[in-house]
């Protein structure tokens, strides 16, 4: 018998960085995670040029996108 409580404390994530083409330059988590409110840094590498990028939180069967500015 599935533990109800338990799964629904739980979700799967998945946050990524994603250029204008829609191409992951950085990957930042995979798993699980209690339900509330978490934070995440991203520390861009590889010589990523200034502009405009997408956050990607999967969770739930949803996607759910912010936009960032990578600014020097």
């Amino acid at each position: 018998m599935p533990n109800l409580l338990h799964s629904a404390c739980l979700i799967l994530e998945q946050i990524s960085i994603v250029n204008q083409l829609g191409v992951e330059v950085a990957h930042l988590f995979t798993g699980e995670l209690a339900a509330g409110e978490h934070e995440f840094h991203w520390e861009p590498t590889g010589g990523l040029p200034d502009g405009m990028y997408e956050c990607l939180v999967r969770m739930n069967g949803r996607v759910e996108k912010s936009a960032v500015v990578l600014m020097r």
